[in-house]
């Protein structure tokens, strides 16, 4: 979230990774620019839109997260061996951040994908 206390590049790749595999066409497009001006690869950025990770392009740091991210979306919660070092990394006020992030992009590309929001075309002169 904008005010968070996870760093943006934890917070970009997050909000990628269910961009990704909801197929959340209007996030990714508005995301993955920031993604990568938080300094994440244009290969690992694209990676996120494949079902399978490619953990070499990832931290052990962001392989931990994107996996809560992937059980959070698939089964509706972290197991509880995940969620132990989710808060040993990220402290209980990050974990809780982290979970309603997950949470919130997930509420977000439903209703973009109900609706039927488009991605946002290009200004011109700008």
């Amino acid at each position: 979230m904008p005010c968070g206390s996870l760093p943006k590049v934890d917070t970009e790749l997050v909000i990628l990774a269910v961009a990704g595999l909801l197929e959340c066409d209007y996030e990714w497009h508005h995301h993955a620019p920031r993604a990568q001006a938080a300094g994440l690869t244009p290969a690992a950025i694209q990676s996120l839109r494949s079902k399978e990770l490619d953990g070499a392009l990832f931290s052990a740091r962001h392989g931990l997260l994107l996996h809560a991210t992937r059980e959070q979306l698939n089964d509706g919660r972290v197991a509880n061996d995940r969620m132990e070092r989710l808060r040993a990394m990220l402290g209980d006020a990050g974990t809780v951040e982290l979970l309603l992030l997950i949470g919130h992009y997930q509420m977000l590309a439903g209703f973009i994908a109900s609706c039927g929001v488009e991605p946002d075309r290009p200004r011109e002169g700008l």
